[in-house]
């Protein structure tokens, strides 16, 4: 709910929302940006220091959504193959950021030639998990795009090196919604849904 002047807020946060929050709990502020699928924290006077404090981190998995009179839980990388746990205090308040509210320091631009092999295709690791169990594959499945790469029709050569079936055209439009604004930001994107969850990472031509 939000009236003229006052920011937006909500009770909880979860799957399919976008946007950039502000999440208040016991002593510390948590951002929340739902777009690019990061989480910042910002630790309050006299509360304790974590790694990565102050920095947007990307959000691995979700354990438990922010919800006023609750914790939230989740999992978020620190290095490709390692993880950070966060278990907040309990949430006070969400609250929408407006856009013209600074945000963290933002990346530079990345240059994707690094990752591009001779034939034009940008490679990368996909991590998927689903039904508990993870499956990774690795090759040229991002087309170059101007000046980021995306995820096109490459998407049914990396269902197929996965294991998974072969995804309908709505849902290959929804991954690529979801994945190419991140990439066009930095050299990494994730994506999670009730049926499964996934990591990309672009890495050099094998």
């Amino acid at each position: 709910m939000s009236t003229e002047g006052t920011p937006e807020t909500v009770t909880e946060l979860g799957p399919g929302m976008g946007g950039r929050w502000l999440v208040t709990t016991r002593g510390s502020q948590h951002i929340w940006d739902l777009d690019r699928m990061t989480y910042t924290r910002i630790p309050g006077a006299g509360r304790g220091q974590f790694i990565g404090d102050g920095q947007p981190q990307r959000i691995w998995n979700i354990g438990a959504w922010p919800k006023v009179g609750q914790s939230f839980y989740l999992e978020w990388d620190w290095t490709y193959d390692a993880v950070q746990t966060r278990l907040s205090s309990t949430v006070q308040k969400i609250e929408r950021l407006a856009d013209d509210e600074p945000e963290p320091d933002e990346p530079e631009d990345y240059d994707p030639e690094p990752y591009t092999d001779d034939d034009g295709w940008v490679w990368c690791r996909v991590t998927v998990t689903t039904d508990g169990h993870t499956r990774t594959a690795v090759g040229g499945y991002l087309h170059p795009g101007e000046p980021f790469p995306q995820l096109l029709c490459g998407i049914f050569d990396l269902a197929e090196a996965l294991g998974l079936d072969e995804p309908s055209d709505p849902v290959c439009l929804a991954v690529s919604e979801k994945v190419n604004p991140q990439l066009a930001r930095q050299p990494w994107a994730v994506l999670e849904c009730p049926q499964f969850k996934a990591k990309l990472h672009l890495v050099a031509p094998q």
